[in-house]
């Protein structure tokens, strides 16, 4: 038989917890920066079946913008040019313009386009660690959200039993757990499959 409820609590970790009273966990923790993601059990209270699986309370999201400006390359030889017609606007001879400097701001002024046009259809990819949806998860279980539909959500309960700092952590504990709790040999949970790939480092 599987523990009760109550009895998962004693043998999980321990960590600052938060009461969150609108929340639908049990065991939240106070401060959800500390961990990458958790370990957790959902139980049907109509028979006390349960699911152990684990959630990632952050997600990462990737937003793209064009770039606009140039790069440290290109911002070094355009201040080459524009230093060069400076020296010779100071150095210019009777007020005329050169030859040589109205070559120069037409290649500054080509340098510019080209880099523009280069840049046109770049974009620069920047990642956002966001909060998942994991204040309203319940479990990717099908038999679990079948029965959830025909007994109403309010007879389960789900609780947090492990906070994890890493990935590695988090996958680990969960099998731990189901191990422990043998969940693919018994009706009481469930679990059905144990789909695993953990890499140390």
């Amino acid at each position: 038989m599987n523990d009760t409820f109550e009895e998962i609590f004693l043998k999980c970790r321990k960590f600052e917890t938060d009461p969150r009273p609108n929340s639908n966990w049990r065991n939240c923790p106070k401060d959800l920066n500390k961990y990458i993601g958790f370990v957790y059990v959902i139980e049907n209270t109509t028979n006390g079946r349960q699911y152990i699986g684990k959630k990632f309370f952050w997600r990462t999201e990737k937003k793209s913008k064009k770039i606009t400006s140039m790069s440290g390359e290109e911002l070094k030889r355009l201040t080459r040019y524009t230093d060069r017609l400076e020296t010779l606007k100071t150095t210019r001879a009777g007020g005329r313009i050169s030859d040589i400097e109205k070559a120069l701001v037409i290649k500054i002024k080509d340098y510019k386009n080209q880099v523009k046009e280069k840049n046109r259809n770049v974009k620069q990819k920047k990642h956002f660690k966001v909060e998942s949806d994991w204040e309203d998860y319940w479990g990717s279980s099908e038999e679990l959200l079948a029965d959830m539909k025909t007994h109403g959500r309010t007879n389960f309960r789900k609780a947090i039993l492990y906070c994890c700092d890493n990935k590695f952590e988090c996958t680990y504990l969960e099998l731990y757990e189901q191990m422990r709790k043998k969940v693919l040999f018994t009706n009481d949970y469930y679990n059905k499959i144990v789909n695993v790939r953990l890499r140390r480092g």
